[in-house]
């Protein structure tokens, strides 16, 4: 086991009740919220802030609206099963509505005053939540957490704030900067290919319908992609954080703005480590976090492939169910990748933040030939 205990990066310490998270039992989440000895870990606290959403949501957006079919209240993908199914049996499309938060609104009309028609403004930002788009919410996490100590130096670069005040209770202002990272990166002026010229691109358009009858981009082939494993604007085929799609994004804020990132730990080829070499390793990686560098993770499982299944254990079973690679929705049989932002190692795995929620991934899971890469990132220039 490794020695120096369950360190969050945050302002979160102690000791957990019971052998946590070791693959079927729960924790008890008896966790002593007092600061760390060292005052390097002092990373990531604001997660908690909320005691609801711990770090970036990749559907934050998505979130932000509700369907209404004769009187049922339906979550986007049902909405969209419910057309899809009308469809594919001859009969006519049923009319369902949409209602927005005013952040909804705001943002819609955000990308309206940047020229986006009030249709392509709407599937834009359906299409955040498509897949890649944990590569966006783990790229989100490094940028917030970077700025952690200097959230008045975001809002003169970002021009909008870094935290929301939703009925008192400060949050992050997730969805905002998903939906600004999403739109340049995608932009054929940056390397994209989803938006060109004010627009989206016809050429990207599928023949899938979404619940409200539109139709919808490719996204998935189509979007850039913000981690491991994605194709670069040359077309080859990348490992690591996607420096120059985030560097640009920095850059289009404030020239003086670095972004750096290199591959800390390459596991695609499943080598086989010792306990104890995987645990220098965490702690050399608990060394480079704590000197100020952000760390994210993306695995895949591609059965075929003989891929080991990888879990997510989640921290709070009542309100989120644990996941793992052979459940998530994108794990499927042709295979699947995922990336998190990392937030704290324990004993028996890594504490990472997904789709807003806190899980631990154990270290049997990951040394035990799991296909995944670690990455460790860094911005210069904040002032």
């Amino acid at each position: 086991a490794l020695i120096y205990g369950e360190n969050y990066i945050g302002n979160l310490a102690g000791n957990v009740v019971g052998d946590v998270l070791s693959g079927t039992k729960t924790e008890t989440n008896n966790i002593n919220p007092k600061p760390m000895i060292d005052s390097n870990y002092d990373m990531y606290s604001y997660y908690d802030n909320t005691g609801t959403s711990y770090g970036v949501d990749q559907a934050a957006i998505k979130k932000l609206c509700v369907y209404e079919y004769n009187g049922q209240r339906l979550s986007y993908s049902q909405a969209q099963d419910l057309v899809n199914q009308a469809i594919n049996n001859g009969q006519p499309i049923p009319i369902i509505s949409k209602k927005g938060t005013q952040e909804y609104f705001d943002l819609k009309n955000k990308l309206i005053s940047q020229g986006f028609s009030k249709t392509d403004a709407s599937v834009i930002m359906s299409c955040v939540d498509d897949a890649g788009a944990c590569s966006y919410a783990s790229a989100c996490n490094e940028i917030f957490y970077k700025f952690r100590e200097n959230p008045q130096a975001f809002e003169r670069t970002f021009g909008y704030p870094m935290y929301k005040n939703i009925n008192g209770t400060q949050t992050l202002n997730s969805a905002e900067l998903l939906l600004d990272l999403y739109v340049y990166s995608n932009d054929t002026a940056n390397g994209g290919w989803l938006i060109h010229q004010g627009q989206l691109n016809p050429n990207c358009l599928s023949n899938k319908i979404d619940s409200l009858g539109r139709m919808m981009p490719n996204a998935g082939d189509y979007q850039q992609y913000m981690s491991d494993w994605y194709f670069g604007s040359d077309g080859s085929y990348q490992k690591g954080r996607n420096v120059t799609a985030i560097d640009g994004f920095l850059k289009s804020k404030d020239q003086k703005l670095q972004f750096t990132s290199e591959v800390f730990m390459d596991n695609t080829i499943k080598y086989g480590y010792t306990e104890q070499d995987f645990n220098n390793i965490m702690s050399y990686l608990e060394t480079e976090i704590s000197n100020g560098k952000s760390a994210s993770m993306t695995y895949t499982y591609v059965p075929s492939n003989g891929d080991p299944i990888i879990n997510m254990l989640s921290y709070d079973t009542n309100n989120y169910p644990n996941m793992s690679t052979a459940s998530w929705n994108e794990g499927t049989a042709e295979g699947g990748a995922h990336s998190v932002a990392i937030t704290g190692i324990a004993p028996t795995g890594l504490v990472v933040s997904s789709w807003g929620n806190k899980y631990m991934i154990p270290f049997d899971d990951l040394r035990n030939g799991g296909n995944f890469v670690i990455t460790t990132s860094n911005i210069n220039g904040i002032t």
